[in-house]
Parts: structure tokens; sequence; C-alpha cells
């Protein structure tokens, strides 16, 4: 018994390590992070920036398929239409 507890724990390690390393790894992917001025900006804005991936504009109280892709920006919008949030998925 200790000894799959300690093999389990012993694989959980990595995983937690590379995820605190980097953690906006994950913001490069679909580039995110390239357009985090946009934060507050009115969701409008969007529109003009001919981003070349699949993106996805998600208003408050708004439901979303929970498919995760790497390679889509979703913006989320606060109440006013601006944006709140912008991550990959």
């Amino acid at each position: 018994m200790f000894r799959i507890i300690f093999t389990l724990a012993t694989l959980a390690i990595p995983g937690a390590c590379a995820t605190a390393a980097d953690p906006h790894a994950a913001s490069r992917i679909c580039g995110a992070d390239k357009v985090q001025y946009l934060l507050g900006e009115p969701g409008s804005q969007v529109a003009l920036l001919g981003l070349p991936g699949p993106l996805r504009l998600i208003d408050p109280g708004t439901m979303v398929t929970q498919d995760f892709r790497p390679d889509r920006i979703n913006f989320e919008m606060d109440e006013a239409g601006n944006i709140r949030r912008i991550s990959c998925g």
C-alpha cells in the first residue's frame, strides 16, 4: 500500500512543478498574451484586430461549450460590453 501511495505522489510532483514554472505558458499558445492590452476596452475592438485564429466573444450569462481548444482566444465581456478577461480555450 505504501508503495502505491509513494509512486502516485512521485508521479504527481513533476506535473505540479511544470505548471508552477511558467503559469502563462497556456496564454502564449493562442496568442492571448499579445492582446492583454485590450482589457477594459469595448468588445467591438476585437473585430478590428483581424486575428487569424478562432476566437469567441462571451457575454455575461452566455452558455458556452466546455471543449478546450488551445488555439482559440476567449474574450469574456462584462455587463457594459467591455473585455474583462482574455484567455485561451
